[in-house]
Parts: C-alpha cells; sequence; structure tokens
C-alpha cells in the first residue's frame, strides 16, 4: 500500500539495544520477546518471540524474580484506531528448582502510556484502582482517555530438573462471580485460558517437547457495549483485518496479532517438538541444527476485533432482542482443525549461518471472513469482520530460505 512500496509491506522485524549484568536484563527497541515459562503456548507473551517496540527491564536471583515490559501498541494511526500500549508484569519467588509466581498485563487505549503502571512496580490493577480512587487531591478523571483498562491477571508454576522441564499457567481476564454470590442474576461469560507442558533433554538426542493450551471464546478481547469499544483487547492490533478506502479486507493472521496465546480465543490446541541444537558440539547430528513440530489444533469463531463477536454487547443482541451471552467454548456448527508439520534446518559454515524453514499441513473447515452488520446508528461498533470456520478446506504450508551473519567488535 503506498505509491513507494506497491505491493510489498515493510516492517522493522528486530532493532534494539541490551545490557546484561548480573541478575539485571535491560532490552530497548523491537527485539523478541518470550515469557518466564519456556513454550510456545504461553500466554501472557506470544511464545513465538515476536518483535513489538518497547523497553523491558528484569531482576532474577535464586530466590526472587521480577520483571516488567512496556509495549508501544500503536499510535496515530491511518486506520482510525486508537492510540494503544501494554505493561506485562511477573513477580516469582524460587525454592531450589522450583518457581510460583503471578502475573499481571494491562492494555490501554487513547494513549500508548500510563506513567504510573510503568514507575510503579506494584500489579496494574492495583495501580488504575487507586488512581481512579475519589477523595485524593489527584484523583483521575475515569473518562479520561487512557484512564480505563484491560486488566489481566494469572498465575504460573515451573519446575527445571536437571534433564527435564514442567510448567503450568493460567490467565484470568474475567470470572463469572454470580454463580456464587448472585445465581439469579446475569451470569457473564467466563474470559479465561490454561497453558501446560514440558520438555526432556537428550544428550544426544536432543529436546523432546509436549504442550496443551486452551482459551475461552471472548478471552482476548476488549470490553465493548452499545455504542462503545475499548480497542483495548489483549492484541497487537485492534482489529481482525484491515484496508484503505474499499479496498478488499487483509487478514492479521492471529499468531502474529496476539500478545499472549499465539492461537487466540475460542481454540484448543496440542503440540510436540523436538530440538536438536548445533551450537553444544555433541549429538548425532554435529553442528546441524534441527527442530520439527507437530500441531492439532481446534478453533471455532474469533474476533479479535470486536468485542463481543456480533453482539454489542453481552446482555443485547445485535438485533436487539434480550438476551445474555453465557461462557463459550469451541462453538458454532463448525470448527476448524489444523493439522501441520514444521521443521527448521540451521547449518553455520564459518561465520555464515545458512537457515531452512519448512511448513505443509492440512486444515478442514478453514477460516473465512464474514462482515458484521450492526443496527443502524452502530456503525464503528463492532466494524470488524469476523473469522468463521467455512465450509472448505485445503492444505497450508511455506517454504523460508535465509543466510545470516554474525559480526563481532
Amino acid at each position: 500500500m503506498g505509491p513507494f512500496f506497491g505491493n510489498f509491506a515493510l516492517e522493522i522485524a528486530q532493532a534494539g539495544l541490551s545490557y546484561r549484568q548480573g541478575p539485571w536484563v535491560l532490552d530497548v527497541g523491537a527485539l523478541p520477546a518470550f515469557d518466564v515459562v519456556q513454550s510456545p503456548y504461553s500466554l501472557f507473551v506470544n511464545g513465538q518471540g515476536l518483535s513489538v517496540p518497547g523497553v523491558y527491564l528484569s531482576y532474577e536471583d535464586e530466590r526472587f524474580n521480577y520483571s516488567q515490559r512496556w509495549l508501544h501498541l500503536g499510535s496515530d494511526s491511518d486506520y482510525g484506531w486508537s492510540d494503544r500500549g501494554a505493561v506485562i508484569k511477573t513477580y516469582g519467588v524460587r525454592w531450589g528448582e522450583l518457581r510460583f509466581g503471578f502475573q499481571d498485563a494491562a492494555v490501554v487505549s487513547g494513549v500508548v502510556l500510563d506513567p504510573l503502571d510503568v514507575l510503579l512496580p506494584a500489579p496494574s490493577f492495583f495501580v488504575q484502582y487507586v488512581a481512579l480512587a475519589p477523595g485524593r487531591p489527584w484523583t483521575q478523571d475515569s473518562s479520561a482517555p487512557g484512564a480505563n483498562k484491560n486488566s489481566i491477571m494469572g498465575f504460573y508454576a515451573d519446575y527445571q530438573g536437571s534433564h527435564w522441564y514442567a510448567y503450568a499457567q493460567i490467565l484470568v481476564d474475567d470470572l463469572n462471580m454470580n454463580r456464587f454470590f448472585n445465581p439469579s442474576g446475569p451470569q457473564n461469560p467466563d474470559k479465561l485460558a490454561l497453558s501446560l507442558g514440558g520438555h526432556y533433554d537428550h544428550e544426544r538426542w536432543g529436546r523432546l517437547g509436549a504442550y496443551a493450551a486452551m482459551a475461552l471464546k471472548y478471552t482476548f478481547q476488549a470490553y465493548g457495549h452499545t455504542g462503545i469499544n475499548t480497542e483495548y483487547g489483549y492484541t497487537r492490533y485492534p482489529a481482525t483485518a484491515y484496508r484503505q478506502g474499499e479496498d478488499p479486507w487483509q487478514l492479521i493472521e492471529m499468531s502474529q496479532n496476539m500478545l499472549g496465546y499465539q492461537q487466540g480465543e475460542n481454540d484448543l490446541s496440542f503440540r510436540m517438538t523436538w530440538d536438536h541444537e548445533p551450537w553444544q558440539g555433541g549429538g548425532v547430528f554435529g553442528p546441524l541444527g534441527m527442530s520439527s513440530a507437530l500441531e492439532l489444533s481446534l478453533t471455532g469463531p474469533q474476533s479479535p476485533g470486536n468485542p463481543w463477536h456480533q453482539y454489542l454487547d453481552w446482555k443485547e443482541s445485535v438485533g436487539g432482542q434480550d438476551g445474555v451471552l453465557s461462557t463459550a467454548f469451541l462453538d458454532g456448527p463448525r470448527l476448524r482443525t489444523r493439522l501441520g508439520l514444521t521443521s527448521s534446518l540451521a547449518l553455520p559454515v564459518k561465520a555464515f549461518l545458512l537457515c531452512a524453514d519448512f511448513q505443509l499441513g492440512y486444515e478442514w473447515h478453514r477460516m473465512e471472513l464474514v462482515d458484521v452488520a450492526p443496527p443502524v446508528g452502530e456503525e464503528g461498533v463492532n466494524d470488524q469482520p469476523l473469522l468463521v470456520p467455512g465450509e472448505n478446506g485445503g492444505f497450508f504450508g511455506y517454504l523460508k530460505l535465509g543466510l545470516r551473519y554474525a559480526l563481532s567488535l
């Protein structure tokens, strides 16, 4: 898009500065980010190691770990999107090889940064409620841009053995507490995700891993109701797709859009992995680095750009009929079923690294973009298309070739 690039897209993949001293780590720029747990299905930070501009600070010793990541999610959008930012914090304690901790994330729209989230190491949900508390000399205006945030929290536990590693992680955006305190009242949908797995290391044959994860419908979406889309979903972009003018929709790949769980909402996935590290000097394949992953995923309708899919409110349908949305998981008449194999090769040749990546798979009921037609007067609220499993399927895959050169100064 644009007269300079024609049909090509241009993006800064990686650029930044890193500083490491003892237990301290400081990263500034767009550098690959990973969660505290070692998993492709990590829930708070996308397990693919996406590069999003921001600042990362962490401290870890034998008993305690803390990290804080501020992400610049975008500003001055040509598509009319709100300025957005996110802060992710992790607190943990260690007993020998066992770690246990709390994670907290807040996405803000209308501004790219709330200084209090970054300057105060307290959980962001607590910082938000204190800032909005009445009666203080400086109470924040609840209607000001960025005053209301999407607060997400969760827990993790992991154990690093001599040759193996295991973890469990939970993410919670909202729970229906009325089932306990007000059973006769409206029951809002639960919004949570779970992940567990681990790996085993063999001196000659490499690392074998197994992982499983799931996320309920609506989990990573922004809050919204009639006339309002807050655009603070737990995604890199507040959209499912984008376009300029009357151009066709350009899909934003789900795995590239999610800040956390790469598969997105309304999903159940399983993955088996194998990795042979070429830099250890051993192994049956010598200097050749190899990795493979076999994945099976089941996915229902998804909508990272609309708060409640085709509905304007969790208590009101688009057609104006009264109704209450309930907790949903793998719903809909069809599910996209995807089975895929991904493999990578890396061969060091002096100062160069030759790389090849390959993927091949098949999916049943491939996702389709379906337009939402909100009622008259509500345009711009749920105006993003939905991803819905269709009737057709087919093969998918790619082949990537690369050459890397490392220069030491």
